[in-house]
């Protein structure tokens, strides 16, 4: 029980993070605030811009996942959680270092641009894979007696 409590925390801060990094005007990490002409104030500069969104957007999506999936078998036996953990506890690393490594493709842009290809072709999969064998882990655990 105590496994499922820790992710459900972590994921729980990660969440929070992302939404604390994702809104710097709100938690004042702007470096320059401006309006626009209706006096809605935006940020232009902030400390987190360093941050890529690309690692921002993965970080949640997979706290997200990982709350979604340790919910989901939270009250069903814990063989069914430990056959979900084991494959999530090594899918979720590869997936974090597909991350950094499509973000340390140079970007050129052009008109051919390769670098926003990489996101989909090469991420989503890993997401897919992560969705629909972690659903298959989770069944099958859950019919085996």
């Amino acid at each position: 029980m105590g496994t499922k409590k820790n992710i459900i925390i972590v994921s729980a801060l990660a969440l929070v993070a992302v939404f604390v990094v994702t809104n710097p005007l709100i938690f004042g990490f702007c470096r320059g605030v401006s309006s626009w002409s209706d006096g809605t104030k935006y940020c232009y500069s902030s400390i987190t811009d360093d941050i890529p969104e690309t690692f921002i957007l993965s970080t949640g999506l997979i706290a997200t996942l990982l709350l979604i999936f340790t919910f989901l078998t939270y009250r069903m036996r814990d063989e069914v959680f430990r056959a979900w953990w084991n494959f999530a506890r090594w899918m979720v690393p590869v997936i974090i270092l597909a991350t950094l490594a499509v973000n340390a493709i140079p970007s050129n842009g052009g008109f051919f641009n390769m670098d926003a290809l990489a996101y989909p072709l090469f991420l989503g999969p890993l997401y897919i894979i992560l969705i629909f064998a972690s659903l298959w882990k989770i069944v099958r655990a859950y019919r085996k007696k």
